[in-house]
């Protein structure tokens, strides 16, 4: 691009811009024209006096339209009129449709969105991206700080966890939940899941995540999974007797927080809608034998059109606290953040969010 600013001298002026000025409004220009937002052309004119003003000033009155403040001033005007024309001519239009005038003629309209805040707002959230259901499950699922204390990620290496609709639909008392609760081609969703663990001794915990095509999808499963009928009736039968944990890899595992009666005052209340039980279990061993009781947390939340599950073990065999009520409370906050933010586009990266619950620091 040549000098734009060679003819801004005054008329009796022995100079124009001072040469540094003018330097930096060409280079103002250039980023101008490639698109940079943060060009502030006013920067470039502070330093407008010239050397030989200093003793000149000191001669003339400052309101004399000859003197040297108000050929500055003008010289400032003509500047930002004349970078202002270089803009407009310069700089491409971005988001703009031509479209066709009542009078036949072509006028241009601009389609650009208007820019939208993400649905969390966090230092370290990313400008909003295009995400797939699926990228939205697997962002929501929680790192194992953001999980709980001392407790360790160990992804899907474990029996997979998953709700089966054609071993469903075998059984007489899951009619009315086959296409509402679980995973099969005549209810599309996205899931993911992760399990982790914590010990010795050895305990387990998952996360379970679904998401939906809409709203009203994510509230009849929540709504179905609190239902008597299938708590008491389609989970047992498709369950079936109880049989040693972890002997076959390629069995799948029930989540549990999918299919109980909720209790009041549990924990806080989350997300759209949040169902919590605490309760005792006991299970059986790869080598049969029976472990427990134990304590364990089971929490069911709607996000919109995702439905989270989150289990953890409260208070393991040995009568040690394994994950503290506050530390499950956190837990369940940060799934929420994790799915809005996923929702709004603007994934967040792993790492502890609940900052004030004090169980992590900021990065």
């Amino acid at each position: 691009m040549h000098d734009q600013f060679d003819h801004l001298v005054l008329p009796g002026a022995d100079h124009g811009l001072d040469p540094e000025v003018r330097a930096r409004l060409m280079t103002d220009v250039r980023r101008l024209v490639a698109g940079d937002p943060g060009v502030l052309i006013a920067d470039s004119l502070r330093p407008i006096t010239h050397p030989d003003h200093v003793e000149v000033v000191m001669a003339e009155s400052p309101e004399s339209p000859r003197s040297p403040r108000w050929r500055a001033i003008a010289l400032v005007v003509a500047a930002v009129a004349a970078v202002a024309v270089l803009v407009v001519a310069l700089v491409p239009r971005s988001g703009a449709d031509d479209v066709e005038s009542p009078a036949g003629g072509v006028e241009s309209t601009s389609t650009t969105p208007a820019a939208t805040s993400p649905t969390v707002a966090s230092s370290t959230t990313k400008a909003p991206v295009e995400l797939t259901d699926d990228d939205i499950a697997r962002a929501t699922l929680l790192s194992p700080t953001e999980y709980a204390p001392d407790w360790s990620s160990i992804g899907q290496n474990s029996n997979p966890i998953r709700l089966d609709a054609t071993k469903a639909a075998t059984h007489a008392e899951c009619a009315g939940f086959v296409d509402v609760v679980f995973e099969g081609p005549r209810r599309p969703a996205a899931v993911q899941w992760a399990a982790y663990t914590h010990g010795p001794p050895i305990d387990g915990g998952s996360q379970y995540v679904v998401v939906f095509p809409d709203e009203a999808a994510a509230i009849a499963m929540f709504d179905a999974a609190a239902d008597p009928r299938f708590v008491n009736g389609c989970r047992p039968a498709y369950i079936g007797p109880e049989v040693p944990c972890c002997v076959d890899a390629s069995v799948d595992m029930w989540p549990n927080m999918v299919g109980f009666i909720p209790e009041d005052g549990v924990f806080a209340p989350v997300g759209d809608q949040s169902a919590f039980v605490e309760r005792d279990f006991t299970w059986l061993d790869e080598k049969g034998e029976r472990i427990g009781p134990e304590t364990e947390y089971l929490a069911l939340v709607r996000v919109g059109r995702i439905v989270i599950g989150l289990e953890t073990v409260g208070v393991g065999r040995d009568g040690e606290v394994v994950t503290s009520h506050d530390s499950f409370q956190n837990a369940l906050h940060n799934s929420v953040v994790r799915a809005q933010a996923a929702s709004s586009g603007s994934p967040l990266p792993d790492g502890c969010l609940a900052i004030a619950a004090g169980y992590c620091d900021e990065t």
